[in-house]
């Protein structure tokens, strides 16, 4: 790197920003209303962003997806539900099942435990008329899941109605929530809907026959024309012989993945995201020996348009199967800890995707138990299964820590797994700016730009333009930039990079980004007015304060970060004082003397 590159300081055209997460501790605080300015940067900051100068894009409808929590669970509280009795859940807003004020819809797993006869299960909110439709049936014996998006009120309450003839336990739990987000509807915007029933094949006819298919018609009966795909609950009535049902646009062929299983005689449901065709239609296929009627309803549908840079926006896909342990022989068992690491696919979003939809397969067991995913042992149920069963869920995981999710079997037997991926929620934040040269305003390429700790980076283009996409659960960082290699690598030697980073110098502003938010630069600022005095020194035109930290500082500061962020972010208040008194005294001893420094460690060079 030249010298003269390695003394260009550069900055994020963005100076902070906060990212406001619901239910984890602000850093720094942010005001409720969107400030009128920000705070202005310290020197390395050329363009500081004021709040006005941010185009804060908020998306309606996105998707949170949580880690799982268990909301009721009748086992433990009010026993199981008669024939007839209905159940009120209150959902929560704080942990462990925190669900904001502004959602407009809760996405559950809902479970039917130990029934004593056939029957089924409806969700609705409280308040609201009972629907029509169910959500989830049952045989007696067999524990059975689905997954249920409903919609949320004022009352923001839930109603649970056991419709069958016997009693039965209910387990629900969240799998996350879709919001208004105070924002507009754009590509991938959920809209969730009360249930739509958009065919009945035993009051249409015919059923769907053996080894055949039926479209079905939602664009324009449940959903908008043009709408990307839908939450359909697909049901298998009194099927004469077991078997599978696959539902897939009409306009593609027919994956080799599972929407349903059914056996003999049982009524079985089974929710799903399902992307739709150019025309609005879906293909239900009955891969039976025999025909069999199909019941389809509705639960909200997905907003038209290139969603792949949607914050926080689903994407329905074509089925694609992930994992298949028949195939590789790797059943669940003691051998393998009964679980198995899946790798997160590649997927049409820009950046790690937040969260994927799956549906998930339990069969061949030799023994009953249910499916979860993730290490910990209180994370709930995505599917209950039986000895010798072929059940079938759709659910919805958080893929935030990215690399892989674990898929875990909480049985003495064993059970082989079928993991097939049919949508996926787009990443929390998109923040786009530039770096520029201090002073001149002109773009700094090539450099980097990230937030935080500076996990999350992205280069610059010819112009200086970086986009940062990132799952990060922080509620306030800090953007900074840093001059590049040849390599292309970021240079850690670069200390106009290190501190900033570490939030040695850099004072925070709050602007209120909620997730879902596409933060970007609304308008070019002139180079900021140099708040302090300036150094008084021929040719030098830095600002003198506050204190940049020393290059050994910045690279001890950098190696705790990566040990230990959480801990680092304290030590950095406290460096800052301690360091001011530094630049102070090195800064008379400078004028004073009057002599010329080396050009390599010259202050505001490093």
């Amino acid at each position: 790197m030249s010298s003269s590159s390695r003394r260009a300081l550069v900055a994020a055209a963005l100076a902070a920003v906060a990212l406001a997460v619901p239910g984890l501790p602000a850093h720094a605080a942010a005001p409720a209303t969107a400030p009128a300015a920000a705070t202005a940067p310290a020197a390395v900051v050329t363009a500081p962003a004021a709040a006005s100068a941010l185009d804060v894009a908020k998306v309606a409808g996105i998707t949170q997806v949580t880690d799982g929590a268990d909301l009721y669970d009748s086992r433990t509280t009010g026993g199981a539900l008669a024939a007839g009795q209905r159940r009120t859940i209150a959902v929560p807003t704080g942990d462990p099942a925190y669900v904001p004020s502004d959602a407009t819809a809760v996405v559950l797993n809902v479970t039917a435990a130990s029934p004593t006869t056939t029957g089924w299960l409806a969700v609705w909110p409280s308040g609201a008329s009972q629907p029509s439709t169910s959500n989830l049936n049952y045989a007696p014996g067999t524990p059975t899941a689905n997954l249920a998006v409903v919609q949320l009120t004022g009352s923001r309450q839930l109603t649970v109605l056991n419709g069958g003839k016997g009693s039965t336990h209910v387990l629900v739990s969240l799998r996350g929530y879709v919001r208004t987000n105070q924002g507009t509807t754009n590509p991938g915007s959920v809209t969730p809907t009360e249930a739509t029933r958009v065919l009945d094949s035993r009051v249409t006819g015919p059923a769907v026959p053996a080894q055949g298919y039926r479209d079905i018609q939602v664009s324009g009966v449940s959903a908008p024309d043009g709408a990307a795909a839908a939450f359909l609950n697909v049901v298998a009535v009194r099927p004469s012989t077991a078997g599978y049902l696959v539902a897939h646009p009409s306009d593609t062929a027919r994956p080799n993945t599972t929407t349903l299983t059914y056996k003999v005689g049982s009524d079985r449901a089974g929710m799903s995201l399902v992307r739709l065709s150019s025309t609005g239609t879906v293909r239900v296929w009955n891969m039976s020996s025999a025909p069999v009627h199909v019941v389809v309803d509705s639960f909200g549908w997905v907003q038209q348009g290139d969603a792949t840079d949607t914050p926080l926006g689903t994407v329905g896909l074509a089925p694609q199967r992930l994992l298949d342990t028949r195939a590789t022989g790797q059943q669940l068992n003691a051998d393998n800890g009964r679980m198995v690491s899946i790798p997160v696919p590649s997927t049409p979003v820009q950046g790690p995707p937040s969260a994927i939809v799956v549906a998930v397969t339990a069969t061949r067991a030799t023994a009953g138990g249910h499916l979860r995913f993730g290490l910990g042992d209180t994370a709930p149920s995505v599917l209950n299964f039986s000895a010798g069963e072929t059940v079938t869920n759709t659910t919805y995981v958080s893929t935030v820590a990215g690399g892989s999710i674990i898929l875990r079997a909480v049985t003495p037997g064993s059970v082989h797994v079928i993991v097939d991926l049919v949508g996926v929620v787009g990443v929390t934040h998109r923040l786009d700016g530039r770096v520029v040269e201090e002073g001149s305003g002109d773009p700094h390429h090539p450099s980097a730009a990230g937030f935080g700790l500076g996990f999350s980076q992205a280069p610059t283009t010819s112009d200086g333009r970086f986009v940062i996409r990132s799952n990060t659960a922080a509620t306030s960082v800090n953007m900074c930039a840093a001059a590049m290699t040849k390599a292309g690598a970021v240079s850690v030697e670069e200390q106009s990079y290190v501190p900033a980073c570490l939030g040695g110098n850099v004072v925070k502003t709050t602007v209120p980004l909620a997730p879902g938010a596409h933060l970007g630069r609304r308008r070019r600022h002139p180079p900021r007015r140099c708040p302090h005095r300036p150094l008084r020194r021929s040719g030098l035109g830095r600002c003198a304060g506050p204190a940049r930290v020393p290059p050994a500082v910045g690279r001890a500061l950098l190696r705790r970060a990566l040990h230990d962020p959480l801990r680092c972010l304290d030590l950095v208040a406290a460096a800052r004082r301690r360091l001011g008194g530094h630049l102070r005294r090195r800064t008379q001893q400078h004028q004073g003397r009057g002599a010329r420094r080396d050009p390599k460690v010259r202050h505001g060079d490093r």
